[in-house]
């Protein structure tokens, strides 16, 4: 009678990886236990040899691409792309035609290396970064069976294919993440026994190896805002830290910082706890056990993170603070958490994708004002949503502002950050 197999035997040892049963002798038909078996049946069991600590590309080299001629990734789900930016282990932003849009990398999940830094976080990001950088060709591949073409935060989600290589399955053969979610993914298989290859293969954080760049034990340092800011980055740089500041802005997951004794700052990251009352404009705050960072990336500045494991004590309340006046071109990463005035910009031109625009200051200096449509959160810590209308502004549009001096997303100036609505002031 028709019926499914149960208990299928798995000859893996110390020298052998057992990769599954096939019903083919070519190995190219993998059988799947689901299968209601209804006639006679030959199967084929597949094994190759492996040695502990060391990657094996077995998945990712028996995968073919499919045809991508003359089609778009955006318009068919398929298509060759550029690279504009890495972002992490898992994201990267790419281009095709006129368009800069984010990819979230199909079913992996690799540490945080960003605005949050996990061990193996950096690592992952770098191989990721080096091989898509050095390819001669990037495809991206959609798959029907994720669901939707867009994840979380608007980010489009594929395979992405560098040289023919499935860089999302090369990246768990490295052992720098578990396949995640795959389900009834088109190389469902694939991620599977990739992911429980590397874990036999002890590899990075499928294994027990450590990050060797990350402190992990490493002994709290009590400091200041403006010693982390001047002082020898590396030092500080993934330690926890003890620092006092004056809480200048809050905007989504950014609550903006400044040392209560010297004109330096920086942020700290939340993630998704963007609410903390201890946390209101103006508090006079310790923060004890805080990650320090700096992105070794050019994207970002200075900052804080490990909201979860950091304790804050509230030292005075409703403390003033001045906003400051700069010229824009000398901004730097020392100004990041600072709020300053810039009075008669001139708007020079729009990137709706990214909710930013550009505008020059008086001495022809042109500075990008982002994350217009964040979150932001007012003295009573209520939070509101707000994004300026490019319909309704132009170039050439002169206005006012009071920001925060943000994160480095240029290679070659900081941003401004917009704290309030009502900190633009329109001339026009």
């Amino acid at each position: 009678e028709p019926g499914m197999i149960y208990g299928m035997p798995n000859p893996s040892d110390e020298a052998i990886f057992f990769v599954g049963w096939f019903s083919d002798e070519d190995f190219k038909a993998p059988f799947h236990y689901t299968e209601v078996i209804e006639e006679d049946l030959t199967l084929y069991g597949k094994t190759i040899e492996i040695s502990k600590g060391e990657a094996n590309h077995y998945f990712s080299n028996r995968l073919n691409l499919s045809d991508y001629n003359n089609q778009s990734f955006l318009d068919d789900g398929i298509g060759a792309v550029d690279l504009e930016a890495c972002r992490d282990g898992d994201t990267a932003d790419f281009i095709e035609g006129d368009e800069i849009f984010r990819v979230r990398f199909l079913g992996i999940d690799t540490p945080e290396s960003g605005h949050i830094y996990e061990p193996w976080g950096l690592p992952a990001s770098d191989f990721a970064c080096e091989i898509m950088k050095n390819a001669e060709s990037i495809v991206l591949e959609f798959d029907q069976g994720a669901g939707n073409r867009t994840g979380n935060y608007g980010r489009y989600l594929a395979y992405v294919w560098v040289d023919g290589i499935n860089l999302n399955l090369r990246m768990i053969e490295e052992g720098f993440t578990h396949a995640q979610g795959v389900g009834n993914f088109k190389y469902a298989f694939e991620f599977r026994g990739a992911s429980d290859l590397s874990e036999t293969l002890d590899l990075r954080l499928q294994g027990h190896q450590k990050d060797p760049d990350f402190p992990y034990e490493a002994e709290t340092i009590i400091t200041t805002i403006k010693a982390l800011i001047t002082g020898d980055i590396e030092a500080y740089r993934l330690h926890p830290v003890t620092v006092e500041g004056i809480v200048t802005a809050r905007i989504g997951q950014h609550v903006f910082l400044k040392d209560p004794v010297h004109d330096y700052g920086l942020f700290f990251f939340l993630h998704y706890n963007t609410f903390d009352e201890r946390l209101a404009i103006g508090n006079h705050v310790k923060i004890s056990g805080a990650q320090f960072n700096h992105d070794s990336k050019p994207l970002q500045s200075f900052f804080l993170t490990d909201y979860q494991n950091a304790d804050i004590d509230i030292l005075n309340e409703a403390v003033d603070f001045e906003d400051y006046r700069f010229d824009l071109s000398t901004l730097n990463q020392e100004h990041s958490g600072l709020i300053i005035e810039a009075n008669n910009l001139v708007i020079t031109r729009f990137d709706a994708s990214e909710q930013t625009f550009y505008a020059e200051d008086e001495a022809g200096f042109e500075i990008a004002i982002h994350q217009l449509g964040a979150p932001y959160v007012d003295n009573d810590l209520v939070p509101s949503t707000w994004k300026l209308d490019f319909e309704q502004w132009r170039v050439g549009d002169r206005f006012n502002i009071r920001a925060a001096v943000s994160e480095r997303r240029n290679q070659d100036h900081m941003v401004l950050l917009i704290t309030d609505p009502s900190d633009v002031e329109r001339l026009d």
